[in-house]
Parts: C-alpha cells; structure tokens; sequence
C-alpha cells in the first residue's frame, strides 16, 4: 500500500468507548479519585459517565483527571475521542490546505517525525499508547511538573 492511500486517518476524527467495572471498589472510598493517563496521541477530549472530564493537547506528557463525583461501582462508560492534529494546525494556524504536513509539526504538540520525514511515512497519528488507571488517595501529595 502507497503511503498517500492512507492519509486520510489523519483528517479524520476517532473515538474510543469503553464500558468498565471498578475491579477492586475499595479504590472509591479514597478521597480523591483520578483517572490517569500517560499517554494521549495527542488532541482529546475525555468523558466519563457524559460528563466532559477535560481536553488534552500534548503528547508529551500524562493526564490526571478527577473522577470521584463521576464514577461508579459498575457499568461506566468512558469514551475518548481524537481530533485530527492535521485539522487543528491547519484551522488554528490559518495554514492553506495545500500546505504539506511536514510543515505543520510546528503547530502542534507531538513527535514531529508523524507529519513524515526523510526516515519516517506521513502518518499522523493519534490514540491511545500508554497504561489508563484509576489512582486513589485520601492524603496530601506533592507532584513536580
């Protein structure tokens, strides 16, 4: 397959839907509840039980998002959905349509080698690529950023 046959995963918008059960409930007796992830390809939108949880926008780095008012024992539905990172340079930036991809790595927060390189296709890429959790604590914590 030609890469150009494929573009168009990258103008598209995807989405993620899971239906879960808290495996070990003692988790919701914390006081705070996270749902963590470390790694989002890169612009979403997170929902738990339909309520909007928080958008992401780098690829660089992990998302923690408050869920104890949100979740339950059973039957949750968390859905995920990703914006095409193509789309949003082009529209955030004023960028013609025409412009090549390569050209738009700068506009966005994720490995500049997905918009393609001399080793690399043009797949920009989006999804979910490390571990989700749900974290609890009834504690102070101190976090470096």
């Amino acid at each position: 397959m030609q890469n150009q046959e494929v573009l168009w995963v990258a103008d598209d918008r995807w989405e993620y839907r899971l239906i879960f059960d808290v495996v070990n409930t003692t988790i919701l007796d914390k006081e705070v509840l996270e749902l963590v992830f470390e790694g989002l390809d890169t612009l979403a939108k997170v929902t738990l039980n339909d309520a909007v949880l928080g958008s992401t926008d780098n690829f660089h780095r992990s998302w923690a998002f408050p869920v104890k008012k949100y979740i339950k024992p059973a039957n949750n539905t968390l859905v995920v959905t990703f914006e095409s990172a193509v789309k949003y340079s082009r529209d955030q930036h004023r960028l013609w349509a025409n412009i090549s991809l390569p050209e738009l790595f700068a506009h966005v927060r994720k490995p500049h080698f997905h918009f393609g390189w001399d080793w690399a296709a043009q797949l920009t890429t989006c999804g979910i690529f490390k571990p989700v959790y749900l974290r609890g604590y009834s504690y102070a914590r101190i976090v470096s950023t």
